[in-house]
């Protein structure tokens, strides 16, 4: 094998080959890391926005039947001249 301009011998090319799959498991062992805090960072802040919007949701006054009822016989009058 050849690199560097020179042919390595067994021994060198054997001692590249580990540190470069020693490098590229690290590598990708420390993508996979980052890829999980990454990931729980956004469902977390997905699970924020949704506890937000449910607290916003529960502080809405409940809603009165008839007078519903009455705004939607005004509005169907008005829309029928």
């Amino acid at each position: 094998m050849t690199a560097d301009g020179r042919v390595w011998t067994h021994r060198e090319w054997v001692a590249y080959l580990d540190g470069w799959l020693s490098g590229y498991v690290n590598g990708e062992a420390v993508g996979y890391d980052r890829g999980y805090v990454a990931c729980d960072g956004e469902i977390a802040t997905i699970q924020r926005e949704a506890a937000r919007i449910v607290h916003a949701m529960a502080n809405i006054p409940e809603r009165d039947r008839a007078a519903d009822e009455a705004a939607a016989e005004r509005r169907s009058a008005r829309w029928a001249q």
